[in-house]
């Protein structure tokens, strides 16, 4: 029988190809990285049918936020560990209202009104 000879994984050669393997995939992780970046979000079809119409600071961590999603706006209570739905808005805030000074703290002193006397 004849013996076969295997190369030597740790040769110089076999670790120079281990080394271009390891830099051809770090290249590919840094490029697909500034690709994304470079990408705006509708252009893989990402388009963002939310969107934050007010928020309102009650504590260190803790806010209260006016979301528009399908038309609809919801108030949500967002703290470090849970998110919770306040109630669905009757009624639009933001642009087809007048400008108003604080009209966030009014919508939030109606709804807590309604809350308050259910």
């Amino acid at each position: 029988m004849a013996a076969t000879s295997t190369p030597d994984p740790i040769s110089s050669g076999g670790l120079w190809e281990i080394a271009l393997g390891l830099m051809v995939v770090c290249a590919a992780i840094v490029l697909l990285g500034w690709v994304m970046r470079r990408l705006q979000p509708g252009a893989l079809g990402m388009t963002s049918h939310m969107r934050i119409v007010g928020s309102l600071s009650v504590g260190a961590r803790e806010r209260l936020l006016i979301v528009e999603c399908g038309g609809k706006q919801h108030m949500i209570g967002v703290t470090q560990t849970q998110i919770n739905l306040i109630t669905e808005l009757d009624q639009l805030v933001g642009e087809d209202q007048p400008a108003a000074g604080n009209e966030f703290g009014d919508k939030l002193r109606q709804v807590l009104g309604k809350a308050n006397a259910q």
